[in-house]
């Protein structure tokens, strides 16, 4: 019986909910190795796998793997499945945790460029689209500034006309109408909203900037990777 993926709006859902202990690969399930590498492995790993289940995938991420799905079926005719993209949201889950982190971040996510192609000669595609689209709040294209300015200039256009129908009595207390006085008080409800949603994208880019500083030293990531990753996007 055929099983549907899950659709790109569930997916968020999916990648972001924690594995049942059946579904984490058990250490049964690989071939047993006689010789001891080193002592204390098992409560390494223990310890690491609890940490992984606490770590947040967040939302910048479930939309990086949802678009990277989209990218793979509609330019390079390949599936990937529920399946995957949940063990690969594992996977940076785990890359999280080992660098005592409590979030995915995006840096992590240069770890699918290893997961997500069917032939090898895909993966430098894969690179390069994320590296296109690893920065949070978008890509910065010219289309994303004049959607912002647009923005902002309604907004400007908005609270100029509602100062100047109350005469500059913000407030109400000195006549202004009561609606045109909640016109105020709504927008100055927008303006609190838009600054806050601009310090979370600052918070967020500053971030990603520091954690892109230190991709040599990231621990999943080949240095010649990470250095590379380092030049394109900072």
């Amino acid at each position: 019986k055929e099983v549907k993926a899950v659709s790109d709006d569930g997916l968020a859902q999916l990648l972001s909910s924690v594995p049942s202990d059946d579904e984490v690969p058990s250490r049964n399930n690989v071939d047993q190795c006689e010789t001891v590498f080193t002592d204390g492995l098992e409560e390494v790993s223990t310890s690491l796998s609890k940490a992984a289940n606490a770590v947040t995938v967040t939302d910048d991420v479930c939309t990086i793997m949802r678009n990277l799905r989209t990218f793979m079926r509609d330019e390079l005719d390949v599936d990937v499945s529920d399946r995957r993209l949940v063990r690969a949201a594992r996977l940076l889950r785990l890359s999280a945790a080992s660098h005592g982190r409590t979030v995915v971040d995006p840096i992590d996510c240069l770890l699918l460029q290893h997961i997500v192609w069917r032939l090898p000669e895909q993966r430098a595609v894969v690179r390069q689209w994320l590296w296109d689209n690893l920065t949070p709040g978008g890509d910065g294209s010219a289309a994303d500034v004049l959607q912002f300015r647009f923005l902002l200039n309604g907004l400007r256009q908005s609270i100029e006309m509602a100062v100047r129908s109350t005469e500059g009595d913000v407030t109400g207390r000195g006549g202004a109408r009561s609606t045109d006085a909640a016109a105020i008080t709504a927008l100055r409800e927008e303006v609190s909203r838009l600054s806050s949603l601009i310090q979370r994208r600052l918070d967020s880019l500053v971030r990603h900037a520091e954690l892109l500083k230190r991709a040599p030293n990231h621990c999943w990531l080949d240095p010649n990777e990470a250095k590379s990753a380092q030049q394109m996007l900072l």
